[in-house]
């Protein structure tokens, strides 16, 4: 019993009394799970600062960007289900076709594989990962690091080259063979605070140097597997394939809190320090936490199936509005109310599945909100 204390002591000492934290699998995101961001392009000037103890950040100059959605799903919502076994989620980016399946235990997500158009040669693709690459890790603490490493490789027939291509050639190959590999070393180099739209977080800082190459093979009679890059001498590769060959390292800066699912901000750069991108948190938008539930705010039935209630325990003493949006943060249905205790929607109509109902004043200002399920 005494150890115990003792161990409770000096954990609440390091992740306590000096403002660190630990972020573990809490915030790992769920099947059902929307995350929220905003992407810069072009971003503004940031400073991703230094290693160390009790640092802070000021992120207050990034404003707009494209919005961007990360929906966590069943995978048995996905069209290419069946050729992942190891996966039990399904996310989908909007804006990209493609579908990506994970895995999620305790201790990690990592990616399984992906499937959609092929950005090589016509047609579509399934890849599984041969080596997995980590999307999530736990628990996370200052000065902890990880090594992540993702590999797959594809062969097709080389029927789907066109006959510009293969006119360049010595001889005509028999098979085309596609190869991927990559490396991340990840550490929790620094911790601290954060301001970002007008609100202050505790943070963890990882760096992730990532280290990824991409090589396209032919299977040339009496020869056997040439790198295509040697036989061409590099450049003139048909459909923009040179684009996605080669070696590239990035290093991305991950700012992690322990109050939301999304990644707060996370800034990439190329080798030299360049700022590539930034990619954070759209805190303006209901999040997967739904930060905004309060025990004043009660949907039920939850699952439900031709109605859903609402009740209001403290009352809406003005105008106001109920929206239930779908997983990828579109608005199906909104209703405007006079001041009520408790009013119901109409749900049959819609398709079942995961939503969520939020709640607004008459300005627009997002009181509360909650997820439920219809089925």
């Amino acid at each position: 019993m005494r150890s115990i204390f003792t161990l409770s002591c000096f954990l609440l000492v390091i992740f306590g009394a000096n403002g660190q934290i630990a972020v573990t699998n809490a915030t790992f995101p769920k099947v059902g799970d929307v995350l929220r961001y905003l992407v810069l392009d072009e971003a503004p000037d940031v400073n991703v600062g230094t290693p160390g103890e009790n640092k802070s950040w000021n992120f207050s100059t990034l404003t707009g960007g494209q919005p961007q959605t990360e929906s966590y799903l069943d995978k048995s919502t996905g069209t290419k289900e069946a050729e992942f076994p190891g996966a039990n989620m399904l996310i989908r980016f909007s804006g990209v076709q493609n579908e990506f399946y994970a895995n999620a235990n305790n201790l990690r997500i990592e990616l399984v594989g992906f499937a959609g158009e092929n950005p090589f040669f016509p047609g579509e693709l399934v890849i599984q990962y041969v080596k997995r690459p980590q999307l999530r890790r736990h628990p996370m603490y200052y000065e902890t690091t990880s090594r992540s490493e993702g590999e797959w490789r594809i062969q097709v027939s080389s029927n789907v080259l066109p006959d510009t291509l293969l006119n360049q050639l010595p001889l005509r190959p028999d098979s085309i063979r596609v190869a991927f590999n990559s490396i991340a070393n990840d550490t929790i180099d620094a911790w601290g605070k954060v301001t970002l739209a007008g609100k202050t977080y505790d943070v963890l800082r990882e760096k992730s140097v990532n280290i990824s190459e991409t090589k396209i093979f032919f299977k040339l009679p009496f020869i056997g597997w040439i790198d295509l890059s040697v036989i061409l001498g590099g450049g003139g590769l048909p459909g923009g394939i040179d684009a996605f060959l080669g070696a590239d390292t990035t290093t991305t800066y991950n700012f992690y809190t322990n109050t939301l699912k999304e990644i707060l901000v996370s800034v990439d750069t190329d080798n030299r320090g360049n700022i590539l991108g930034i990619t954070y948190a759209n805190t303006n938008t209901v999040s997967a936490k739904d930060e905004w539930v309060a025990t004043v705010f009660k949907a039920y039935p939850n699952p439900a199936t031709d109605r859903i209630n609402i009740e209001i325990n403290d009352g809406i003493k003005e105008d106001f509005s109920l929206s239930i949006l779908d997983i990828s943060g579109k608005t199906v249905l909104r209703r405007d109310f006079p001041p009520s205790e408790s009013v119901s929607l109409d749900v049959q109509h819609l398709m079942r599945g995961l939503y969520v109902v939020r709640l607004e004043d008459r300005q627009g200002k997002v009181l509360h909100s909650s997820r439920v399920a219809l089925q």
